[in-house]
């Protein structure tokens, strides 16, 4: 019982790591500034300063430091919180209801990916290099969900 506990708890801030990722996947997306590399860096957008890991913790550094960039003080586009937040709130709606099975993981996978392509329909970026951008998001959710997934597996065991 305590160790399934661990594991919903695990789960819980694996989801919300993978909500803070999605904003970054889908913007890199839209601007199509994927570099040649896997990177899980995050930049501000303004300043083009590299984010330290406690800032990239959406819900919290958008708070504390009052929705700016702490380096250079830009506002954080809400949308871009919004969206974040949505995400994890859907992720623990889905886990709660589906009682963090496999297929939670799947629908919460395939919700991601539409809403994902969805946004790039609407933001239409027309750049050559983004079918690379693609394909290295594509790899980078394969990760990143495979990471969600490993706690979802020990659930099974």
């Amino acid at each position: 019982m305590f160790m399934t506990s661990i594991i919903y708890i695990s789960i819980i801030i694996a989801s919300y790591i993978v909500s803070a990722y999605a904003t970054t996947d889908i913007s890199r997306l839209v601007s199509d500034s994927y570099q040649k590399y896997f990177t899980f860096d995050c930049y501000c957008p303004a300043c083009n300063h590299k984010l330290s890991a406690a800032d990239q913790l959406p819900i919290f550094s958008f708070y504390i430091n009052g929705g700016k960039c702490k380096y250079c003080k830009s506002p954080i586009p809400k949308i871009d919180h919004i969206l974040e937040v949505g995400i994890f709130l859907f992720f623990t709606f889905v886990n709660t209801i589906f009682k963090y099975s496999f297929t939670a993981l799947l629908i919460n996978v395939v919700a991601y990916e539409i809403l994902k392509v969805t946004i790039i329909l609407i933001k239409r970026p027309r750049k050559i290099r983004f079918v690379r951008s693609a394909i290295v998001s594509l790899f980078s959710n394969v990760f990143i969900f495979g990471f969600l997934g490993f706690f979802y597996l020990l659930l099974e065991l």
